[in-house]
């Protein structure tokens, strides 16, 4: 075991010493790394992989994005009352960036940039409970049931994130690294609504309808604050 990690040892002192710098117009993917637990593609202010895109030896532009669709539903019978709930999200958003290189020591890199990332929430959610044995419930008839749809609002939130990190090229194609960040966002203004309907002993009541507005706002965060990163260039 010994003679393993000398020589692994060995080999990333030899790599390193003929390491080089990637070429000017080169490309890269940049991915997290979360320690002995592998692998985390949330490098990216939108926690996704990041594209990476050299203008020059000093200029690199950033590039990443995410979509995400999500359905979740469940049901259940109890005391005579069928219950169902839904919910339906998505989240749609991009990242565009640049990083300027500060200062190169031996086979660091230290640099410091920003990224702008606007993004758009929106979900829907859906419960309702039925009787279906009037029986077990003590009141109401079979069929009466209660309904309640909420949709949320579509949040747009426009982020700029400045960073400053490092990479350490263990050879001209990879390189590990760590970065640092904080960011300021601001969500525009937006609007949601619930409309609950329901029968009762049979007979439809009129549905009632609810709204609230959320105010347009500023929000001071670290999102992926501080990341350990791996950089494939090609």
């Amino acid at each position: 075991m010994k003679k393993i990690i000398l020589f692994f040892c060995f080999s990333l002192l030899v790599i390193s010493t003929f390491a080089q710098f990637p070429d000017p117009g080169s490309k890269g993917f940049t991915f997290g790394l979360n320690g002995l637990q592998g692998i985390s593609l949330s490098a990216a202010h939108t926690s996704t992989l990041q594209y990476k895109l050299s203008q020059n030896e000093n200029f690199i532009w950033r590039f990443s994005g995410v979509l995400t669709l999500t359905n979740y539903g469940s049901t259940s019978t109890s005391g005579g009352r069928y219950y169902d709930n839904e919910s339906r999200n998505s989240t749609v958003g991009i990242g565009i960036g640049c990083e300027k290189v500060i200062a190169k020591v031996n086979r660091f890199r230290i640099y410091g940039g920003g990224d702008l990332v606007p993004m758009m929430t929106s979900g829907t959610s859906t419960s309702s409970n039925t009787i279906i044995d009037e029986t077990l419930t003590g009141n109401g008839l079979n069929g009466d049931f209660s309904k309640s749809v909420t949709k949320n609002p579509s949040i747009i939130n426009i982020g700029l994130y400045p960073f400053l990190g490092f990479e350490y090229f263990i050879s001209k194609n990879f390189s590990i690294g760590a970065e640092f960040s904080f960011g300021i966002s601001y969500s525009l203004d937006a609007k949601s609504s619930t409309v609950s309907s329901s029968r009762v002993n049979g007979i439809n009541q009129p549905d009632i309808s609810n709204s609230s507005e959320q105010k347009p706002q500023f929000n001071f965060n670290s999102t992926n604050g501080a990341v350990i990163t791996g950089s494939v260039y090609f």
